[in-house]
């Protein structure tokens, strides 16, 4: 388990991804974070997860937020954003490096992504498997161009990536979370085929679904040692 200081300031952070998955504790200042969860404000005390993989955007508002980020096992889950009841040991914790780090980033209380404009709600049905946006845009009175666009300002991708990203994610934590045949994964993650994941996996994560099943088979054999 590391931990690494980060000041954030002023101002807007472009979209960007991080590989492993970690925990961002906030010690002070707040931001607007948007991106593969939806879109969050968050405060001073609150804890963002990021899954591995996950991309986003801050945006400071004020003068600077200040936050430890912890490295997490690639198989953790949490929810995006949460408190916990005691921070300050979980900062203490974070100092020292100490082993309890997981035990203390068990949530106290669990907020929910905020809902400003259109693009939130698109962001949503695009995370729970929405097939045609162009259809979806024609419900809500918008022309796809404008639908391109906004949701792109929102988040600093476009509609069609921002789906295609959140299926290759749900593969991977499937793939890495059981051990259900990759065919299973691909379908079960709203791929046409298992062909279909591998290209979607090589492009979010630069390797094959082959790789990360024995990255579990790893993680299994070390956790039967333990």
């Amino acid at each position: 388990m590391s931990e690494t200081y980060q000041r954030l300031l002023k101002g807007r952070w472009p979209r960007h991804r991080h590989d492993a998955a970690y925990a961002a504790v906030i010690i002070d200042g707040g931001y607007i974070e948007s991106g593969d969860t939806g879109r969050w404000i968050v405060e001073a005390g609150d804890v963002v997860f990021h899954g591995a993989f996950e991309a986003h955007a801050n945006t400071i508002e004020d003068s600077r937020a200040t936050v430890i980020n912890l490295a997490l096992p690639m198989t953790a889950r949490l929810p995006t954003l949460f408190r916990v009841s005691d921070p300050d040991a979980l900062v203490r914790a974070a100092s020292d490096r100490g082993p309890e780090i997981l035990t203390l980033l068990r949530p106290s209380e669990v907020k929910q992504p905020v809902m400003l404009d259109w693009p939130d709600l698109l962001a949503k049905a695009l995370r729970e498997g929405l097939w045609s946006i162009g259809d979806w845009a024609r419900e809500v009175g918008l022309s796809p161009s404008t639908v391109s666009r906004g949701f792109r300002a929102a988040f600093g991708t476009t509609p069609a990536r921002y789906r295609a990203e959140a299926r290759a994610r749900a593969a991977l934590r499937k793939i890495i979370g059981s051990t259900a045949p990759l065919a299973e994964a691909a379908l079960d993650s709203g791929f046409a085929d298992q062909a279909h994941m591998s290209r979607s996996l090589l492009s979010l994560t630069g390797t094959t679904p082959g790789h990360w099943r024995n990255v579990k088979s790893v993680q299994d054999r070390q956790m039967q040692r333990q």
